[in-house]
């Protein structure tokens, strides 16, 4: 990733996924063959495609992010990215040791791997299909988590592919592992990949929630204007309101125009309003619309209300230090 210009990160994670290399014309102007491939890859690196992006003032879309599944290097076990010496010294010496053995051996099982896996094929080509289905329809029961985007299944199934593979290189004598050890390796990555991701619905709505809550944070009092009115109160260009609740919450109230202009400013604000209102962090009307009826000072006013507590820490101890 250190090595590619960050102009061209995005569109690289989208040719390497999507399998078509560029169209190139020949040397009289007629059209050559693109290249095509169906692969799984892998990269290191110190440098995440956001970062990468980043360089050049961009962020990436969700379909570059889920096409390349960033999964943390450290294993947490304080080892760097092992999770078990096996007897050597330290990681380094772990390192070493694995770097001289796979320059020894290197394509030893994958040549019995794909002699084993074509033999199968070919004796049951329908058996092998619905064993590898069945592994990974299991693998996406157990660690798919509920209400999941189709973002989060289409990563989970690749991850379910890896171990379903796994699982047949143990079944042909291959790795010495226990029969699950190759589910438990590809849930602990998929789960990685998922907590640094920040959740399990559309990379969109997780954006939207994050810059709505930053807002929030970023703004509290000098935008939003406290329902009871406050003798040393100054907002300027008020976005909103805030009381407190019976808990001693703050609660924000957002103004429909300002919620389009401002607060979910590059995000579509009737999708993200609706993404809220199913995470419970945007309280809706009786009618079950995003935005509700609250009598503020004397009048009723159309409001997007965020649910108490929206912004971390921001408690009636908080509220006061305000």
């Amino acid at each position: 990733m250190g090595q590619v210009d960050a102009r061209e990160a995005g569109e690289i994670a989208y040719m390497l996924a999507n399998g078509t290399g560029k169209g190139r014309a020949g040397r009289d102007g007629s059209p050559r063959k693109s290249a095509h491939w169906r692969l799984l890859f892998l990269s290191t690196g110190e440098l995440s495609l956001a970062e990468k992006m980043a360089e050049i003032g961009k962020e990436p879309k969700a379909g570059q992010e889920v096409r390349l599944v960033e999964i943390p290097a450290d294993a947490g076990a304080g080892y760097g990215i092992f999770e078990n010496l096996h007897g050597a010294a330290s990681p380094e010496q772990f390192a070493e040791d694995l770097r001289a053995a796979t320059n020894r051996h290197y394509g030893t099982p994958i040549r019995q791997y794909l002699e084993q896996l074509t033999a199968r094929y070919g004796a049951d080509p329908s058996g092998l299909h619905e064993l590898i289905r069945a592994s990974r329809d299991e693998f996406l029961r157990i660690h798919l988590p509920p209400g999941a985007s189709g973002q989060v299944r289409s990563v989970c199934r690749r991850f379910a592919l890896v171990a379903a593979g796994g699982s047949l290189a143990t079944a042909f004598g291959l790795t010495g592992w226990p029969d699950d050890e190759a589910d438990r390796a590809a849930a602990v990555c998929f789960r990685a990949w998922l907590d640094k991701r920040g959740g399990a619905g559309d990379h969109e709505s997780e954006s939207g929630i994050r810059q709505v809550t930053a807002f929030v944070e970023a703004h509290v009092s000098s935008r939003f204007e406290a329902v009871k009115a406050e003798a040393d109160e100054r907002v300027v260009n008020r976005v909103g309101y805030r009381e407190r609740d019976e808990h001693g919450r703050w609660c924000y109230y957002v103004l429909p125009e300002m919620w389009k202009r401002e607060v979910t400013k590059g995000f579509d604000p009737a999708e993200l309003a609706r993404a809220m209102v199913e995470r419970g962090l945007i309280l809706p009307g009786t009618d079950g619309k995003p935005a509700k009826q609250k009598k503020i000072r004397g009048e009723n006013q159309k409001v997007y209300a965020l649910a108490p507590g929206i912004v971390g820490g921001d408690d009636a101890e908080a509220g006061n230090a305000r």
